[in-house]
C-alpha cells in the first residue's frame, strides 16, 4: 500500500488528479460508473461488520456484534497495523494477499464479484424516525496504482461529440444531455478505436503490473531497513547493504513471477508494451501519463533483472528500438537512471524528516506511505528539484570549506522555492488559484483543516523577518501557545514560509550549517504535510 498497492479510494482519486486524468480528486461517481461497466474494478474491499461500525459511533445496534465479528475485525485490524509499520519486514505479506489470514478473510472480497451500488455501502448512524446521517465506515475500497493506467484508457472510450455550444439552443441540448435532439449536420463525431485496445491490453497485462508492484514493496521496505541500520542518516550504501538489497529483490521477484510462469520472452513483451505506451503518451504531450509509464517500465525491468537473473545491459539491447528512435528505446527513456536520487530522497524523508514530524490528528500523520506518496507525486509531475537538491546537499554537507558551504546554502534555498512550487501544483490540482504570495497560498491549501488554517493565519506575521530578526521569529513560533491537536503542523508551515522568504530574499550563505540544515528539514516537512493534507482533506474550489 505504501508503494502503490491497495490505495484507498481517496488516495486513488488523488492519483488520477495527479496524472491529469481528472480535473479534481473528487471522482467517486466516475469510479462507481467504471466498476458498474466492468471497465475498472477495485482490487479489494473490506466489509467491516455494521454492528461494530454503529458501536464505534456510540449507536445501539440490533443485532449486537457477535463474538466472531469482534474476533475477525480485531485480527484484520491488527494485521493491517503490522503491515503499515515503517519497520515491517520486506517479506511481510499484505493482509489482503495473505491466504493464511484465517476466518478474518471472510471480511474481504476480491476478484469477480457482482456489482453493488456504492450507496449500499453507507451506514445510517441516526435512530429510526430521524433524518438519516450516513457514514462510509463499513466498507473500505482499494485499488492498485497501476490501475490508473487502465482508467486513462477507459476515459478515452466512446465518442467525442463536437458542436457549437455558443448557440443557446445547442447549449441547452448539452445541459439536458439529450444529444439525439441535435439538429442534423450540427455536430461532428470522433470515435476512439485506440482506447478499447488499450483497455483490453491493460487488463491482459494486469498480473505483470501487480508482480512488479509487489517487488517494489519489498524493495522500499529493504531500503528502509538499510537506512535504519545506519541510524537513519542519509548516505551511500555499503557493499553489504547492496548485497542485502540484491538478495531481497531476488527472493521477492522470483516469488512474484512464480504464479505467472513467466520467462524473459514474456516479460520482454510486457516491457515492449510499456515502452510503446510511454511513446504514445509522450507524443501526445501528456507528460504526467508518460512519466507514470516510465515508472512502470522501471519496475518491470527491475522485476526481470531480479527475477530472471539477467543483466540490464542485455535487456536494453534485446528490447532494442521499438519506438522509432535512433537509439535503443530504454536508453531514450532512461538517459540517466534516477534510482540513486529517489533512494536518497526516501532515506532522507523516512529517517530524518518523518522522525522530526510533530504530533497530528490521525489523518495527517506522516509515515512511510506518505513519504513514498510524496516522492511518487514529485516524479509523476516532473518536479525533480527535490531529488537534485538532496543529492547536492549530501555532496556539500559537513565539508567545512567555503565553497561547499555556499553550495549547501544554495541548494537549501532552492528547497524553500520548491516548497512554494509544490503548493502551486497542489492548488492547481484542486482547481484553486495559485496566485499571490506563498503565505495566502498555504492558507488556501489548508482551508479544509480549520484548526491549522485558523492558527496559521492568526500568526502569519511571524513569517516576516523585515521587522524582526529570523531567530526572534523562530523562537516566537516555537513558543506559540496553541491548543489544537495539530499545533505542531501550524509551526512547521509558519517556519516553511519564513525560511522560503528569508532564503529567497536574503540568501543563506552567511548562516551556520546547523541553521541551514534546520531550514532544509522545515521545507521538506512542510512539503510532506501539505501533500498529506491534500490527500486526506483536499481543498475544495
Amino acid at each position: 500500500m505504501a508503494t502503490g498497492r491497495y490505495l484507498d479510494t481517496r488516495q486513488f482519486q488523488s492519483l488520477l488528479a495527479d496524472l491529469r486524468l481528472t480535473r479534481t480528486s473528487a471522482q467517486a461517481g466516475l469510479l462507481e460508473f467504471l466498476e458498474r461497466q466492468g471497465m475498472v474494478t477495485p482490487a479489494a474491499r473490506i466489509f467491516w461488520p455494521r454492528a461494530l461500525v454503529l458501536e464505534g459511533r456510540e449507536v445501539a445496534s440490533d443485532p449486537t456484534p457477535t463474538p466472531e465479528e469482534r474476533e475477525w475485525t480485531d485480527a484484520l485490524e491488527k494485521a493491517l497495523r503490522a503491515w503499515s509499520r515503517h519497520d515491517a519486514p520486506p517479506d511481510l505479506i499484505h493482509p489482503l494477499d495473505d491466504p493464511d489470514l484465517g476466518p478474518a478473510r471472510g471480511l474481504i472480497r476480491q476478484g469477480e464479484v457482482p456489482f453493488e451500488p456504492w450507496e449500499t455501502f453507507r451506514t445510517n448512524i441516526r435512530p429510526e424516525g430521524e433524518t438519516p446521517l450516513y457514514v462510509h465506515d463499513a466498507v473500505d475500497t482499494f485499488y492498485h496504482d497501476w490501475q490508473a493506467l487502465i482508467v486513462a484508457d477507459a476515459l478515452r472510450c466512446g465518442v467525442r461529440l463536437i458542436f457549437d455550444t455558443r448557440r443557446p439552443e445547442l447549449l441547452e441540448v448539452a445541459m439536458r444531455g439529450d444529444f439525439a435532439d441535435l439538429p442534423e449536420r450540427s455536430s461532428y463525431v470522433q470515435t476512439s478505436f485506440e482506447a478499447p485496445r488499450g483497455l483490453r491490453d491493460g487488463h491482459t497485462w494486469a498480473p505483470f503490473f501487480d508482480a512488479a508492484a509487489r517487488l517494489d514493496v519489498a524493495r522500499e521496505r529493504q531500503l528502509i531497513a538499510i537506512s535504519m541500520a545506519h541510524g537513519g542518516q542519509p548516505g551511500p550504501m555499503t557493499e553489504s547493504d547492496t548485497q542485502a538489497l540484491t538478495a531481497t529483490l531476488s527472493v521477492a521477484a522470483k516469488a512474484a513471477l512464480a504464479p505467472l510462469v513467466a520467462d524473459w520472452p514474456k516479460l520482454k513483451s510486457f516491457v515492449v508494451y510499456l515502452c510503446e505506451r510511454w511513446d504514445e503518451f509522450t507524443r501526445r504531450g501528456e507528460s504526467a501519463m508518460a512519466n507514470e509509464y516510465r515508472r512502470q517500465i522501471q519496475r518491470a525491468v527491475r522485476l526481470a533483472v531480479a527475477g530472471l537473473d539477467i543483466e540490464t545491459a542485455f535487456i536494453i539491447t534485446d528490447v532494442g528500438r521499438v519506438t522509432g528512435h535512433f537509439d535503443d528505446t530504454l536508453n531514450v527513456i532512461f538517459p540517466d537512471l534516477e534510482d540513486e536520487a529517489r533512494d536518497a530522497v526516501l532515506r532522507s524523508l523516512l529517517h530524518v524528516i518523518v522522525p522530526a514530524a510533530p504530533a497530528t490528528s490521525p489523518d495527517l500523520t506522516v509515515d512511510e506511505a506518505a513519504s513514498v506518496d510524496l516522492v511518487d507525486w514529485l516524479e509523476r509531475t516532473d518536479q525533480w528539484k527535490v531529488h537534485i537538491a538532496i543529492q547536492q546537499i549530501l555532496q556539500h554537507q559537513f565539508q567545512g570549506d567555503t565553497l561547499d558551504h555556499a553550495g549547501l546554502a544554495k541548494e537549501v534555498e532552492s528547497l524553500g522555492t520548491t516548497f512554494e512550487h509544490c503548493v502551486d501544483s497542489l492548488l492547481a490540482e484542486a482547481g484553486l488559484s495559485a496566485s499571490g504570495t506563498l503565505c495566502p497560498k498555504v492558507q488556501r491549501l489548508w482551508k479544509n483543516v480549520p484548526d491549522v488554517v485558523d492558527d496559521y493565519w492568526a500568526n502569519k506575521g511571524l513569517t516576516n523577518t523585515i521587522k524582526a530578526a529570523r531567530a526572534t521569529q523562530i523562537a516566537a513560533i516555537d513558543s506559540l501557545a496553541l491548543a489544537s491537536p495539530n499545533a505542531g503542523v501550524t509551526r512547521v508551515l509558519l517556519k516553511g514560509v519564513l525560511y522560503r522568504n528569508e532564503g529567497t530574499h536574503g540568501g543563506m550563505k552567511d548562516w551556520d550549517e546547523a541553521e541551514i540544515h534546520e531550514a532544509s528539514r522545515a521545507s521538506l516537512l512542510a512539503m510532506l504535510l501539505c501533500r498529506k493534507a491534500f490527500v486526506t482533506r483536499p481543498p475544495t474550489p
